[in-house]
């Protein structure tokens, strides 16, 4: 089974049914997000349509990169049915290195990196340049990636560390519309460029000692997201745009304390704070959606204890819970719990989570005025998963994984041939979403991975 698909290395376009990533039937909500896609802790996403942008996600500053299949309230908090948590490059060994890659395909393909970093006993430093772009395999499918991300950190004492990272993305990526492989003449047309750029900074201050250890961990993100030129179905011409602005900022703080042998205790503080609007220019009308503004606090805690059995074999159980305090919608409370049993190369594990997902700022803007969104609740998914797995080796793994989501309140959206923004009269356009509905239907959906 893929477990993350729809990998793009030159850019994907983000405007109606852009690249996505999929885990275990997750990741195909437009506009809103089931999976979060993390660089250093820190989700990476806009606040008006929540759903992240995978050009945003500079691939090439991942050292490691951590999958969680499942729903992950304690350590990940809103928008983690799943998870992907890209962890940034640092110069790891003492000394100075660096890398230069080319690469050139067809369609006019090409890419090239450069990244380096240097390392002494108490500060290193790294950065990276990239560029990616392509023509693509018919006209106006072209696009081009361009990223840079920089990183010093600092050994403050034996016990203490620092660091700050920086990561600034700016893509676009054309649509060309239909195939002309596919359908007549009469129906092609382009449908405009999707373009987004992205500043992120982190700062960490973090510690360890023997028994505990913990961070500190302000973040500010902003962007925007272009999409101009599109296609109007009443005038034939790409003449429609829609240009959205976003922030958010905040600070992450997590302690983790090991009281006795095999016991690890937990707790932690999220503070989010979320703004965006956008305008739009839809039939040679121009409107625009006012800046919103919420904020989410989200202390978290839990608890696990690992037994030796003997020959080889250890049982560990946990629990833990996240509550969510939003500014705009009811409050929810996520529950965590896990089983692992291990020895002989072998390990059985069981776990149950619910997972939280709030909506973004754009169920305030259809039909705007109605106030609808204030009846709402986050999108919720119970969790439930067993598994077996067996290393044969240290290279080799099989495992069979049965798991079981069940979600509630889903937010459904839907398309009209008309939308209208702001008081505007109607105008006709491609994807225009309806209101999502209050009264929300349950989802259920069963599946296992082998």
């Amino acid at each position: 089974m893929r477990i993350v698909t729809h990998h793009n290395a030159v850019g994907s376009f983000g405007g109606g049914e852009g690249g996505a990533v999929f885990i275990r039937g997750m990741g195909t909500a437009r506009p809103g997000a089931e999976i979060q896609l993390s660089i250093d802790g820190i989700p990476s996403y806009n606040s008006v349509w929540t759903h992240p942008i995978l050009d945003m996600l500079n691939v090439d500053l991942a050292r490691d990169l951590t999958v969680y299949k499942g729903a992950q309230p304690v350590l990940y908090g809103n928008m983690a049915f799943a998870v992907v948590d890209l962890a940034p490059k640092y110069q790891e060994q003492p000394g100075t290195s660096g890398r230069l890659a080319l690469t050139a395909g067809s369609f006019g393909t090409w890419s090239a990196l450069a990244e380096g970093g240097t390392r002494t006993e108490s500060f290193d430093a790294y950065a990276l340049a990239s560029t990616r772009a392509s023509d693509g395999d018919r006209p106006d499918s072209d696009g081009r990636l361009r990223s840079f991300y920089t990183r010093l950190g600092w050994v403050l004492s034996p016990h203490w560390n620092a660091h700050v990272i920086y990561n600034r993305t700016d893509n676009f990526a054309n649509d060309p519309g239909p195939d002309a492989a596919l359908v007549p003449a009469s129906q092609l047309y382009a449908n405009g460029r999707f373009a987004d750029e992205n500043d992120l900074a982190v700062a960490t201050l973090a510690h360890k000692y023997g028994s505990f250890e913990g961070y500190v961990k302000p973040y500010y993100s902003s962007g925007t997201l272009s999409w101009t030129g599109q296609f109007n179905t009443t005038t034939k011409l790409n003449t429609d745009d829609t240009v959205t602005d976003y922030i958010h900022y905040g600070v992450k703080a997590r302690e983790t304390v090991r009281p006795w042998t095999g016991a690890e205790l937990l707790a932690g503080l999220d503070l989010d704070f979320l703004t965006g609007k956008y305008r739009t220019v839809v039939n040679g009308v121009a409107s625009s959606f006012p800046r919103k503004f919420a904020r989410i606090v989200q202390p978290y805690a839990s608890f696990g204890q690992l037994w030796e059995l003997g020959s080889g074999w250890s049982v560990k159980p946990s629990v833990g819970a996240r509550y969510f305090d939003h500014s705009l919608f009811a409050d929810e409370f996520a529950p965590q719990a896990g089983l692992l049993i291990a020895g002989s190369g072998f390990e059985f594990h069981s776990s149950a989570a619910r997972g939280v997902n709030y909506p973004g700022f754009y169920v305030m803007a259809y039909p705007p005025g109605n106030n609808l969104h204030r009846e709402l609740e986050a999108e919720k998914v119970d969790h439930f998963e067993v598994g077996v797995s067996r290393r044969f080796g240290s290279l080799v793994k099989a495992e069979f994984t049965y798991f079981r989501d069940r979600g509630t309140d889903r937010i459904i959206t839907s398309f009209l041939p008309t939308r209208q923004f702001g008081g505007t009269s109607p105008a006709t356009a491609p994807r225009a979403p309806r209101p999502p509905s209050p009264s929300l239907r349950h989802a259920t959906f069963r599946s296992s991975a082998l």
